[in-house]
């Protein structure tokens, strides 16, 4: 078990709640199939629950850009919360940096350190998590 990852994957019910008290259903559910697959993975530490793991969060990646993209294009930001548009971008380079150069280099989620390496992917949980929380308060 992965107990850092498997806590860390319990930042996703704040996803769950944000998104169901702001009437958003779907985004809700694909954040608590995240949390449910999320746990499974970071509790059996299986190849099988890892390729589970990544369907949600294709899903939430999917779903999330089209929510943040009809927001700007709607132009539902105003002046007082345009510092916020930027934190799902940000959010998402962060990610992307950490998972796919990460895997490129063997560094950050990808370090040879197993507690490295679990240190930058439960840290990915938490950046991801403020990502999509900021989409929702747009």
């Amino acid at each position: 078990m992965n107990k850092l990852c498997f806590f860390s994957s319990f930042i996703f019910l704040t996803n769950v709640i944000n998104n169901f008290f702001h009437g958003d259903y779907i985004y809700s559910l694909l954040f608590f199939i995240l949390f449910f697959t999320s746990i499974l993975h970071h509790y059996c530490c299986e190849t099988w629950t890892n390729y589970l793991d990544k369907m949600p969060i294709v899903g939430i990646i999917s779903y999330g850009g089209m929510l943040y993209y009809k927001k700007l294009e709607a132009n539902l930001i105003d002046s007082s919360n345009v510092s916020i548009a930027y934190v799902p971008v940000i959010c998402f380079y962060l990610t992307v940096f950490l998972y796919l150069y990460g895997d490129i280099t063997d560094q950050y989620c990808f370090h040879k350190d197993y507690e490295i390496a679990n240190t930058y992917h439960a840290l990915m949980h938490v950046i991801s998590s403020i990502g999509h929380h900021a989409i929702m308060v747009l």
